[in-house]
């Protein structure tokens, strides 16, 4: 067993001097059980670093994309509201903005009118949408107004969609073809729904559904299915057990290549008919959603488990680049700024380096310790996909 000692000789920081990382060591693959509490400002993981010799890259002789100078920023998401009509979902709105602004994504509800210009639109990454539980109070509200828009912000913008319970029974009743041409299920056909449901993970890799377990609810709670099915390059993740069918799919479409998903349970329905708030309580059906979101951003995105004493924890990344070295770090004393070549770090040095991870085939990357067994003590961490030159959000936090 390794000593502290020797575990902290293992870690690098890294060093900002005139404007480049001077260095950020491979670690070794020794493995040992001190995770996170390895050493008194936090170092090494409990899981063996990475050796390939391509890390010797980050000491600085892989330059950062002159587009990606900058970090992603918070993830900002619009929610499209229904408030006219005898439904509406207030409550239900206000419920999806605080469990994604809980996750870190900056979440906005908004009326059609809000949102039916282009560059209007533009000031987010996703547009989410689903019904209040009336396709007609649905339409009132302006729900058709923006479809042509929201089409060409996803195929010509790249940028991304989350249709929700709701989406197909709203689509099809008011034949919205815009929303159907994005989305990767038919949404012309009208809807099928289950009063009660239980949906089983078919694909636990994908970022959308990484993290999430199989979820059921009971007869008060309403999820829709698509009786026209999936589309033709689509990827299906979760299915109901009731009756086989597809509850949350993906795809990218379009010129610009924007990310679509859809999640067949109904988070937007009027709390007043339907049992909505459920969702909410569950940390599943949330991190479900909040997944989706990040995943249909396409934005390098961080975020880490909660920290408890003694737990292992994991470290995240999403949408980097497929097989490319993600380096994770962490700071015990900031958030910064600190200059560097990708832009602003939300780390204040000393930074350390984790060992780094190679992003798989859907561009996740995932890096698990042990946390130190001492409540209060806080982190900030952040990651770069070194190729790209592309930083994430930084995330902070206690453990407690």
């Amino acid at each position: 067993m390794a000593t502290v000692k020797s575990m902290e000789k293992m870690i690098r920081s890294i060093d900002i001097r005139v404007g480049r990382f001077s260095a950020i060591a491979v670690l070794s693959t020794l493995l040992f059980s001190g995770g996170l509490a390895a050493s008194e400002e936090c170092g090494a993981g409990s899981v063996p670093a990475n050796t390939d010799p391509k890390a010797s890259a980050i000491s600085g002789t892989i330059s950062p994309s002159a587009a990606s100078t900058t970090p992603a920023d918070h993830i900002k998401a619009v929610i499209i509201h229904s408030y006219a009509g005898f439904y509406n979902n207030d409550d239900a709105c206000f419920f999806m903005a605080n469990a994604l602004s809980t996750a870190g994504i900056d979440a906005t509800v908004a009326a059609y009118h809000q949102l039916d210009t282009m560059d209007e639109l533009l000031e987010y990454d996703v547009f989410i949408f689903g019904s209040c539980g009336h396709y007609f109070d649905d339409h009132i509200s302006g729900y058709g107004t923006v479809q042509d828009e929201v089409r060409s912000f996803v195929e010509d913008h790249g940028r991304g969609v989350v249709g929700v319970g709701g989406a197909n029974y709203t689509s099809a009743f008011n034949r919205y073809h815009d929303y159907d041409a994005v989305m990767p299920v038919h949404l012309h056909v009208p809807y099928g729904y289950l009063w009660g449901y239980e949906v089983g993970i078919t694909d636990p890799s994908h970022p959308i559904t990484h993290g999430v377990n199989g979820f059921q609810f009971d007869s008060s709670s309403l999820a829709e299915w698509c009786p026209g099915g999936t589309k033709s390059g689509s990827l299906v993740l979760a299915e109901y057990a009731q009756n086989s069918r597809e509850t949350v799919v993906c795809w990218s479409t379009g010129p610009a290549e924007g990310r679509a998903a859809y999640l067949g349970p109904f988070y937007l329905a009027d709390l007043d008919s339907f049992a909505t708030e459920l969702l909410y309580q569950n940390p599943d059906t949330v991190r479900l959603l909040v997944n989706a979101v990040r995943w249909s951003s396409g934005k390098a995105a961080l975020d880490v488990d909660q920290l408890i004493p003694g737990q292992p924890t994991t470290l995240r990344v999403v949408n980097a680049r497929p097989f490319d070295t993600v380096v994770f770090a962490l700071s015990r004393r900031g958030g910064g700024p600190t200059p560097s070549p990708w832009g602003d770090l939300f780390l204040t040095p000393p930074i350390e380096a984790l060992p780094y991870r190679t992003a798989d085939a859907n561009g996740m990357a995932l890096f698990t310790s042990l946390c130190p067994n001492r409540t209060g003590m806080h982190f900030w961490f952040q990651a770069v996909d070194v190729e790209e030159g592309l930083l994430t959000n930084g995330w902070d936090g206690a453990i407690q």
